[in-house]
């Protein structure tokens, strides 16, 4: 018998879109009230197509902490605090924002567009006492496994972070941290079968209530990311 869980799919094509000259930005979760009625410390996702030479410039509206996953190119960081990275392809860096801080991030290529997600979380969630951190990763020699990002103290860390690159056919478990705890998934490239629902190329699925999760890549070089975090 199949077990069910409580679930949200978020398709790529219900996703918020702006659409400037010079970039496109896709949003997961709509800006409304309703969003800590899926997840407690995911506030949102971006998905982000910048141009040549161009600057993606905004104001953070509360306190979070942003993570830069680049998965195009490399980006150039920059904030108000005094933070200034640069973030490659096989990177993800994060940074404790306050509220009202203006964060830029710059598009160093003179021809070629840079992809990249922005997850804003909680802050706090991934360590209580470090503002920044990057963790590199190759997800060539890191295949059909989940490989985590940002490790360290558990107990300064509330959510965890994976990321895995898998062959076509290749399976993977996930055992949930603590129970209660609710389990994030995106589909960056290719498609996934994941608890018994098909999700292809920047789908999203939220699942609540399950203690452990299978998963098997549809298509070769299938990249998706992983959050384990606590329930709403």
């Amino acid at each position: 018998m199949i077990e069910q869980n409580e679930a949200k799919i978020f398709l790529a094509n219900q996703r918020n879109t702006s659409i400037t000259g010079w970039m496109r930005s896709c949003t997961l979760l709509k800006n409304n009230g309703n969003k800590k009625a899926f997840l407690s410390s995911l506030y949102n996702l971006h998905d982000d197509v910048l141009s040549a030479r161009r600057t993606l410039s905004f104001i953070t509206e509360k306190d979070v902490l942003l993570v830069i996953l680049p998965l195009a190119g490399s980006i150039i960081y920059s904030d108000d605090c005094g933070n200034n990275a640069i973030i490659e392809a096989g990177k993800m860096q994060y940074f404790a924002v306050k509220k009202n801080t203006e964060v830029k991030i710059f598009n160093p290529y003179d021809e070629e567009y840079v992809n990249f997600l922005r997850l804003m979380l909680e802050p706090g969630c991934l360590n209580s006492i470090i503002s920044t951190a990057c963790f590199s990763f190759e997800r060539e020699h890191n295949k059909n496994k989940l490989l985590q990002l940002f490790t360290g103290n558990p107990e300064a860390m509330s959510v965890k972070i994976f990321i895995g690159k898998f062959d076509g056919r290749k399976e993977a478990l996930y055992k949930n941290s603590k129970p209660g705890n609710a389990i994030f998934v995106f589909v960056i490239e290719g498609a996934f079968e994941v608890q018994y629902r098909l999700l292809e190329t920047r789908d999203a699925l939220v699942l609540w209530d399950t203690d452990k999760i299978d998963m098997e890549a549809l298509s070769n070089d299938a990249v998706l990311l992983l959050i384990d975090m606590p329930g709403k």
